[in-house]
């Protein structure tokens, strides 16, 4: 089988959850199974971040590429054509015409922030060190 590679698909903001879930069900739907698919995977990397939101701390799922899904497939005529009819894609990341790969240690790093968001939550705290703060309650 040829080498698949990972690529970025531009999507219209807040629309990439439903345009993995698209593809996610072309995936199941292709027939062969997992093992002959020519999609592999699709991913939108995400964050859990603490917030502080009414006094309270809150955790949130952030998108770390807001308007961008990542996809780990066989790229090809019939594979380019069907992701670039989903809903809510704009068009591969790449020179011109031409969907540009992302690179080992670039999908790298960003699964290994994806894991390490999966094992601790950071905070977001809305102050910076040495920022005079008043305090009001407490």
């Amino acid at each position: 089988m040829a080498q698949t590679n990972w690529y970025a698909i531009q999507t219209y903001s807040g629309h990439e959850n439903k345009v993995q879930k698209l593809i996610q069900r072309r995936i199941e739907e292709e027939p062969g199974g997992e093992e002959e698919a020519e999609i592999k995977e699709v991913l939108v990397p995400t964050q859990e971040v603490l917030e502080i939101r009414g006094g309270k701390r809150v955790t949130v799922t952030k998108r770390l590429y807001p308007g961008y899904v990542l996809i780990h497939m066989l790229l090809n005529e019939r594979t380019s054509h069907v992701i670039n009819n989903i809903q809510g894609v704009i068009k591969f990341v790449g020179s011109g015409r031409v969907p540009q790969p992302l690179r080992e240690d670039e999908i790298n790093k960003i699964l290994g922030v994806e894991i390490e968001a999966e094992d601790k939550a950071h905070e977001d705290i809305p102050f910076h060190i040495d920022q005079v703060v008043e305090v009001t309650k407490g």
